[in-house]
């Protein structure tokens, strides 16, 4: 696994870089694509709380709960 580190600077998500490649970049520590993950998935994953519990403030509490595990995961 590359060292985070190593990316290249400007890290630049939108020109390539895998939801897979991401995770293992956060794996390693990396802020800007633990920053980008949440970028990405924060609105599908608290649209799709809001549509199933159709309550906005439990649909954003399940949402930081998800990225909270995320980061978790992480460390």
């Amino acid at each position: 696994m590359e060292d985070a580190n190593e990316l290249p600077w400007p890290f630049l998500p939108a020109c390539g870089q895998s939801v897979a490649s991401l995770l293992r970049f956060a794996q390693s520590g990396d802020q800007r694509a633990l920053d980008e993950l949440c970028r990405r998935g924060w609105r599908p994953v608290y649209r799709s709380f809001a549509m199933f519990t159709r309550d906005q403030a439990e649909a954003e509490d399940l949402t930081h709960e998800v990225f909270l595990r995320m980061f978790g995961w992480c460390d």
